[in-house]
């Protein structure tokens, strides 16, 4: 089949079993999503605010669900893989993601990502050990908890997860498994601090905050001590 172009957020479907969900107001959003293939979903919330989504399907049975935020998505997505995203997300510029080999992304709700973030649960093309033939590298899924706040230029790789709460440092390399309410930094990135919180307010907006550089209202919802088991 050829591909598909659509350029408008709004319900579709074809007869190659490809959909788009979305019963939200009309908005025009920069939109830019392709099939590939056959059998594919998208789903977007009718709440989501959406300024920019670029998709293209690359293959078959794959789906997206996308929770109401105000964000900027670019993703390329394989066969039988899956991106979830909830509730909340901010982004500062398109965040790009790719999900291939059947693999998965996951992304909580109240995240907060900045620029130049890369999200790749797989490494694009294949590595094979010379002597038996096996791949080295099969792709893995992804799973970021609620309130997790990545920094500008870093890049989570397949098998990472990272617990609610936590933030990663500018331009860190994370892959692997990362507890709740810590600072994650680094190339590689390891546990640079725990038993931390972060808040959205920026700095600039000085009438929030007390001489100390404290805010004046904070609700805690995320603050929570590190597991001591990770």
């Amino acid at each position: 089949m050829n591909p598909v172009k659509i350029t408008t957020l709004q319900n579709y479907t074809d007869e190659f079993g490809n959909e788009i969900v979305y019963a939200g107001a009309h908005h025009t959003p920069e939109v830019d999503i392709v099939f590939s293939g056959g059998g594919n979903r998208l789903i977007v919330d009718s709440a989501a605010k959406l300024q920019k989504i670029v998709i293209e399907f690359k293959g078959h049975g794959a789906e997206i669900a996308l929770g109401a935020s105000n964000a900027r998505l670019a993703m390329l997505i394989g066969s039988k893989s899956k991106v979830s995203i909830g509730n909340g997300l901010s982004t500062t510029s398109a965040v790009y993601m790719t999900a291939f080999d059947g693999s998965s992304i996951e992304i909580g709700r109240d995240c907060m990502f900045a620029g130049q973030v890369q999200i790749r649960a797989d490494d694009a093309h294949p590595i094979f050990d010379i002597e038996t033939g096996e791949r080295c590298n099969r792709a893995r899924p992804i799973v970021i908890g609620d309130h997790v706040w990545l920094g500008e230029g870093c890049a989570i790789l397949n098998g990472t997860e990272i617990g609610a709460g936590s933030v990663v440092g500018m331009r860190s390399v994370v892959k692997g498994r990362f507890p709740n309410n810590c600072v994650i930094a680094g190339v590689p990135a390891k546990v640079a601090r725990r038993n931390v919180a972060w808040e959205r307010p920026h700095l600039s907006r000085e009438w929030l905050f007390h001489p100390d550089g404290t805010l004046k209202e904070v609700d805690k919802k995320y603050w929570h001590p590190t597991d001591i088991d990770e």
